[in-house]
């Protein structure tokens, strides 16, 4: 008897522990912190610039990111030898070696949508030693810059980063909605040396509709030789930093110079960089230009190139022009009633399928086109109208239970039949050979109608 009651105890017992050894697992794991994204509040996200991962204010490690590399790193690694691949490298600049707060959220958000890329914050320092080291003949015209105007430099200095070292730049105020790997990858011609640049509104003819403020590059790429010789051409009077320096610039180096230059010859181009001061950085042979991307491993030899203007819907969905009047109370930073939520609601960018979007916020100070933007008395009033209507939408949604998801779908169809329309114009051929035409370009969002 003594016999099973020991038994019956010692069962007991292991049941027991075993109870307590699942309740103490149960709410371990109930204490885990599961990876997350940050919300919109600027405060939930402090930047660790040695580490590949973001912290929350309490200091929890909370989603993989982009790994700062320094700009001496950088530029202490041997060239890039393979010049038909964009490398993983994600350049942005700052005046000094710090962030302002207002960046760091979508910084962050960047460097978190990419966290197998290497991001490089670029300052004044490192850019005049970069000068130095790699573009020495430009020295001159760079120490006449206006130095109380650091965007001159900091414009002129994008296109360096892109043909050292190839990768992505974006301003600051660019929030990422998608990783550069899926935009790169879908617009990528194998084998050939690529720039990437993107559209802006739907009026090619506007001077700023190609902003500066996104580009991405194979590296060694012979047309970014081509802005620095622009600016040399230029200076000299009292002209805005978008003249000379910026998306003007950058738009006249493409229309006036490689489009009608070098569009069709790809040894036309390379002979002219042959010629400049950048000769002897990248070793150019255009008796190479049908080489097989399978030979280009060991040394730098040169492939067809090409530049590609991806529509205005991948990264400038919304546009400081007058594309973009009816969004600006939402969508400008510089509008007390500004709300980057709404902002994307409004443009329908996961319905585009968009991968960035830029503010705008034009943070360097100063005076520029983006400042007399709806500042006329006509376009007060159509800032006015536009802002009377969409409340008037919302109210209407509001009273049939009509969600913004409604906008995105219209997006959505109104995409499909832009690719559908201009796979037909172009009878099959690459949609990344070429901007799409912006006629056929509906404004991303909702239609305001008046009631009748």
């Amino acid at each position: 008897m003594h016999e099973y009651r020991a038994q019956y105890t010692f069962v007991f017992v292991g049941i027991a522990i075993l109870l307590v050894t699942l309740t103490f697992l149960r709410t371990s794991r109930g204490q885990i912190s599961l990876p997350h994204l940050p919300h919109n509040s600027e405060n939930q996200i402090s930047i660790v610039h040695t580490s590949n991962t973001t912290e929350d204010t309490n200091g929890n490690a909370s989603f993989p990111q982009a790994v700062a590399l320094s700009a001496k790193a950088l530029m202490a690694r041997p060239l890039a030898t393979d010049l038909t691949k964009v490398p993983k490298i994600f350049h942005q600049f700052w005046s000094e070696p710090e962030l302002p707060a207002k960046f760091d959220a979508w910084t962050a958000n960047c460097r978190a949508k990419n966290p197998d890329w290497e991001w490089v914050l670029w300052n004044v320092n490192d850019s005049l030693e970069l000068v130095e080291d790699f573009v020495p003949w430009f020295l001159p015209t760079y120490h006449k810059l206006d130095e109380e105007n650091v965007v001159y430099r900091a414009d002129i200095l994008r296109n360096m980063f892109m043909h050292i070292f190839g990768g992505v730049y974006a301003d600051l105020d660019t929030d990422c909605l998608q990783g550069w790997d899926s935009l790169i990858k879908e617009y990528r011609e194998p084998g050939y040396r690529q720039v990437y640049t993107a559209r802006m509104g739907t009026n090619d003819a506007h001077s700023n509709s190609i902003p500066n403020a996104w580009m991405a590059s194979t590296p060694g790429h012979p047309f970014w030789l081509l802005p620095l010789e622009y600016l040399e051409k230029h200076m000299g009077g009292d002209q805005q930093p978008e003249a000379i320096t910026g998306p003007g610039a950058l738009k006249a180096c493409i229309d006036d110079e490689y489009l009608k230059k070098y569009r069709w010859d790809d040894k036309a181009l390379d002979l002219h960089y042959a010629a400049s001061g950048w000769r002897s950085l990248f070793q150019i042979d255009p008796a190479l230009q049908n080489s097989s991307e399978d030979t280009q491993k060991t040394t730098v030899q040169t492939s067809a190139q090409t530049l590609t203007i991806l529509p205005q819907w991948e990264v400038f969905p919304y546009a400081w022009t007058e594309d973009g009047i009816s969004v600006r109370p939402w969508c400008s930073t510089q509008k007390e009633t500004f709300n980057a939520t709404r902002c994307k609601e409004l443009l329908a960018v996961e319905a585009w399928g968009s991968h960035a979007i830029s503010y705008f916020s034009h943070s360097w100070g100063g005076e520029s086109d983006m400042d007399k933007v709806g500042m006329t008395e006509e376009e007060k009033e159509a800032e006015k109208k536009t802002k009377e209507g969409v409340e008037k939408e919302d109210e209407r949604s509001k009273k049939m239970g009509v969600s913004f998801k409604d906008a995105s779908g219209r997006a959505s169809q109104e995409k499909n039949d832009v690719l559908t329309a201009t796979a037909a114009s172009t009878s099959g051929s690459s949609l990344t050979s070429a901007s799409i035409p912006t006629a056929m370009l509906p404004t991303p969002g909702f239609d305001y109608e008046e009631d009748d």
